[in-house]
């Protein structure tokens, strides 16, 4: 089996495989780059998804179970519990919003970036 500095002297030698092994060497690192930084802002999105899923799963929570009988206090009425719980629903789909529009704005500023 030849070595690595003999299959490389071989490549070297081929005129066409040494064009196209400089012409990837020298354009797919950028692609690359760019790749990682979509992944990177796919984990910031999955991340900020998540986040809202837990608020929205604790607001269904305090509608199941009202927080005055979790403290064992008397039930306040159900509508005090549903409204509670429609507002921190709302805040929570207003600071999705917010953060995914930041998102998209730094994806596209990184990408600019690196041009």
């Amino acid at each position: 089996m030849p070595s690595q500095d003999q299959q490389a002297s071989r490549i070297d030698s081929l005129p066409h495989i040494r064009w196209w092994n400089q012409q990837w060497r020298q354009y797919s690192r950028p692609l690359v780059h760019w790749q990682l930084l979509w992944v990177e802002c796919m984990t910031e999105t999955l991340l900020l998804e998540t986040t809202y899923l837990h608020r929205l799963a604790c607001c269904g929570q305090r509608l199941v179970t009202p927080r005055n009988a979790r403290e064992g206090q008397p039930i306040q009425q159900p509508q005090d519990s549903y409204r509670q719980a429609v507002e921190e629903a709302a805040a929570a789909y207003n600071q999705r919003m917010r953060s995914m529009a930041k998102l998209s704005t730094k994806l596209g500023k990184r990408l600019w970036e690196e041009q």
